[in-house]
């Protein structure tokens, strides 16, 4: 086994055999095997005179050897069981307060369990306290551990009252897993020692984090024949944190962030307003719920040491729980209590989807400028070629004007003149199947180009958005995911709340951002709502996926049932459901879907779609119109 730390003589306290005769059979039952055992002495903390020291130096050794050798026991049966790494310490009188945030990733254990001897002569609550600094400065440190608290002294006060003031000063620690070990009678024949816990969330002992009483579940006796058996088999350490808080208050703070978040003339919705209502519920606690309309937003720390927004609130203890699409970050894992991932975002450029095509074009984009120039020229080749065929091969003579009228009208599926010799026939018998196909693809497709006339290039990649001429906007709180060199390239660069960044990108030219996806799907209905000058298009490859969770204090005794009940609702599909059901109904509200049997299958076609064919109609009037006055005008001289 392995032994953190170290025991000095002069700092183990006197541990009576009660200790050591109850304290072996609650770890062997009760503390998780493999995980590390953390025993915490009192230091022998005498301030002495130096005259007085002399005068008392043989009763302190007396009394520093006898406290050796009972503390040695119990070390040595704890080893002895070769089921944890045992870490032992001393309190100190000052204690260096560690960086959360100073994070040591050599070592990821959790300590599974405590055992604390005190004794009241030094001070039961200063004594207690002291243990609580030196084992929370520790890297390691678990609240949410097995706590064994052993008073080192027989307590002929007032008892209930030592036992209300220990548990209340281990409650500010949110140290909750915890029995004390009290010895209650000592005769020539026996020890008797009490086993008191007390139950946070229900009464009598507890309501709503507050002690009211402190019960005593079991009793260790001390025999010379049976050492340390208890006088009922009920368990020491059972759930101290119910189901059913029995309508506790529970303060949960969060942000106006759509659709999230809705909250709007003193509406109060979201997807995950819903989540917390049935988390509420579920937990039977009276929601105290607030939503913060600062600028801070969800905060952070400043250069003073202060905190600002949601962050400051659960540092400074003005919420148990904050939430409003909070990604995940391992600044907030090491400072604050995070709860299980309940939804998933991917993050992705949005930019202004590219400029239709005019109208107006819609018949020429059928076919390709190369293929419409290789129409065109084969009329007067097909005609060249019938000419030729007439004059060599039939009697029948074609002039060429007339061979490229009758090509002409046989391409627009007009009717015209038809040849009468049998190798005229054969090649204009030809040339009207060619036509047949061609306006068969043509018909077919010009429909879909009258109703949509297509885009113009569209900007779809990443390496053709870095060297465009775009506006990079986005909030500075998704920074921590970027690279500083990927950023630097980002130039020029706009940071704003997501919402007005998308707003940029509607409105405005050449604008590019970065956001989620279920941000912008429910933003779009209400931009088109609105009129915006431009669609967002979403990139195909995603930058990256992040997770939202919640955040609660260090150490809260809620965060359990709070994720347990999280994962339930997750894996019923309720989180994905209430997310659907605010973009539906915000759809319904924008127009954008409508009840699916009044929507009608076909588009009528206004004038706007028929721009192409009217353009070519005074086209062609435009040019009949020159050729006539032209004749005109020759005839006359």
């Amino acid at each position: 086994m392995q032994v953190l730390g170290s025991l000095h003589s002069h700092a183990v306290n006197h541990l009576g055999q009660h200790a050591v005769d109850c304290v072996p059979d609650i770890s062997e039952k009760y503390f998780e095997n493999g995980r590390t055992l953390v025993v915490s002495l009192s230091a022998n903390n005498m301030s002495k005179q130096d005259e007085e020291i002399d005068a008392m130096a043989e009763s302190v050794q007396l009394d520093m050897l006898a406290q050796m050798n009972t503390g040695d026991a119990l070390l040595r049966r704890l080893h002895l069981a070769l089921r944890w790494p045992i870490a032992v310490y001393c309190t100190a009188e000052e204690v260096i307060k560690r960086d959360p945030r100073d994070w040591d990733t050599r070592n990821s254990d959790k300590h599974g369990s405590y055992v604390l001897f005190v004794r009241h002569q030094n001070g039961i609550l200063n004594t207690v306290n002291k243990h609580m600094q030196q084992l929370e400065s520790l890297s390691a440190w678990n609240s949410r551990a097995n706590f064994v608290v052993v008073v080192d002294d027989y307590y002929t006060e007032d008892k209930d009252q030592m036992l209300k003031d220990i548990f209340k000063e281990c409650w500010k620690w949110n140290v909750f897993n915890l029995v004390i070990l009290l010895p209650v009678t000592r005769t020539s024949t026996y020890t008797s020692v009490g086993v008191y816990t007390w139950y946070p969330y229900r009464l009598p002992f507890g309501r709503c984090g507050e002690l009211h009483q402190v019960f005593h579940m079991n009793t260790c006796l001390s025999t010379a024949s049976k050492k340390g058996r208890y006088l009922n088999n009920s368990p020491i350490f059972d759930q101290k944190i119910p189901n059913n808080l029995n309508g506790c208050p529970f303060r949960v703070a969060t942000l106006k962030f759509h659709p999230f978040i809705i909250y709007d003339n003193y509406t109060l919705d979201g997807s995950e307003i819903r989540l917390i209502s049935n988390l509420a519920d579920k937990m039977n606690v009276s929601l105290k719920l607030r939503v913060s309309l600062s600028s801070e937003r969800k905060g952070q720390q400043l250069s003073n040491g202060t905190w600002t927004g949601l962050r400051g609130e659960l540092i400074y203890g003005s919420s148990d729980m904050i939430f409003g699409h909070i990604l995940t970050n391992l600044d907030d894992h090491l400072l604050f209590d995070d709860t299980i991932v309940y939804s998933s975002d991917k993050f992705t450029w949005f930019i202004a989807r590219a400029d239709a095509y005019p109208r107006w074009l819609s018949m020429a984009r059928v076919f390709t400028p190369k293929l419409w120039i290789v129409l065109l020229i084969s009329i007067p080749v097909a005609a060249f070629v019938m000419k030729w065929l007439s004059r060599k091969r039939s009697v029948e003579l074609w002039s060429y004007a007339k061979s490229v009228f009758a090509f002409w009208a046989a391409l627009l599926c007009i009717g015209a003149d038809m040849p009468y010799s049998t190798p005229l026939r054969i090649f204009f018998l030809s040339w009207v199947m060619f036509s047949l196909a061609v306006n068969t693809v043509f018909q077919t497709y010009v429909t879909s180009y009258l109703v949509d006339p297509g885009l113009q290039h569209q900007i779809d990649s990443a390496e053709e958005l870095y060297g465009s001429n775009s506006v990079f906007a986005f909030p500075g709180t998704i920074d921590k995911f970027f690279t500083k060199q990927f950023l630097d390239n980002l130039k020029p660069r706009i940071r704003a709340d997501p919402v007005v960044c998308l707003d940029y990108v509607a409105n405005k030219d050449n604008f590019a951002t970065v956001a989620g996806r279920k941000l912008v799907e429910y933003f779009s209905e209400d931009l088109a709502k609105r009129g915006s000058k431009h669609e967002i298009f979403r990139f195909r490859e995603d930058l990256f996926q992040l997770s939202t969770v919640m955040l609660l204090p260090k150490g809260n005794p809620l965060h359990e049932l709070v994720n347990k009940i999280l994962f339930r609702t997750c894996e019923a599909g309720l989180v994905d459901k209430f997310y659907k059901d605010i973009i539906i109904e915000n759809q319904i509200k924008a127009g954008i879907i409508e009840i699916s049997a009044l929507i009608d299958e076909y588009i009528p076609l206004s004038l706007s779609h028929l721009q192409a064919s009217f353009l070519f109609l005074f086209l062609g009037l435009g040019i009949s119109s020159v050729v006539l006055l032209l004749e005109k005008s020759l005839r006359r001289k």
